[in-house]
């Protein structure tokens, strides 16, 4: 994944990114994006390897949440760094600040883009008291309850608590808001295939894989205002910080779009 150059650079640069806990990070690297397209090796594609010439330029959006905001941080993002897969020249050309508590969708009709091989294992939708109790296996359809599991998850671990979307006890909240998903999100067009992305090589030189799908969805939510907003606010979030595992290496980029009177 070339989401890997940009972290080696915020690696070596010390910004204080905290790496830890990969299954739900509160941030999001996304692969470098070359005309429009996210550059990751597929499974089953052309063996030739990913290379980004000399003098062309390539972007990706680094999303993070933070307490207080440091100026001095985007400017420290500039430079010039030998990493282990070239020389890069980096620079910040747009920064984006925006408060949780702003984030919200008002639209009950949406469409949901999965740009880059998206991971929705199954152990989203675990009760709590059965916890250790099954094998972890990827989806390869995005579910809603999957979906809304893993991104009340990720809502919570940054939030203040005052900010919480809770139903309950916030352990079991991403089961009974995932069920409740299930039933108030209405596929109403799609289209979604699976896709295996590689990763790279381990220490003993076998190539990592990941299975997961990308494509689109319509969605129609129905259900309570209340339920509706809660639902619009997750989506919102996941613009930001994507959605499911693995999403600091670049996995889970989402593009959610109102989807606005007649438009279809």
């Amino acid at each position: 994944m070339t989401s890997k150059v940009v972290k080696s650079f915020l690696t070596v640069k010390n910004l204080n990114l905290d790496w830890e806990d990969i299954n739900r990070r509160p941030y999001q690297i996304t692969p470098l994006i070359l005309n429009g397209n996210y550059m990751y090796a597929r499974k089953g594609e052309p063996g030739t390897p990913l290379t980004l010439r000399g003098g062309v330029t390539a972007h990706c959006r680094v999303s993070f949440a933070t307490k207080e905001v440091r100026p001095e941080f985007f400017t420290e993002m500039d430079g010039i760094l030998e990493t282990p897969y070239g020389e890069f020249q980096f620079g910040t050309y747009k920064f984006e600040v925006v408060e949780l508590d702003k984030l919200r969708l008002t639209h009950h009709r949406v469409l949901m883009k999965f740009r880059t091989t998206t991971l929705l294992t199954n152990l989203y939708m675990l009760p709590p008291m059965l916890k250790g109790k099954f094998r972890e296996v990827n989806r390869l359809v995005p579910q809603p309850s999957l979906l809304i599991s893993s991104l009340v998850s990720i809502w919570n671990s940054v939030a203040e608590p005052k900010e919480m979307i809770l139903l309950k006890e916030r352990e079991t909240t991403p089961y009974y808001l995932g069920r409740i998903a299930d039933l108030i999100m209405m596929e109403t067009g799609y289209n979604v295939r699976p896709e295996t992305a590689l990763i790279g090589k381990s220490d003993q030189g076998k190539m990592r894989e990941a299975r997961g799908f990308t494509g689109w969805v319509k969605y129609e939510i129905l259900g309570s205002p209340r339920t509706r907003e809660r639902i619009g606010r997750l989506l919102a979030l996941a613009n930001h910080l994507g959605v499911g595992r693995s999403r600091g290496l670049g996995f889970g980029v989402v593009e959610v779009k109102e989807l606005q009177g007649g438009e279809t």
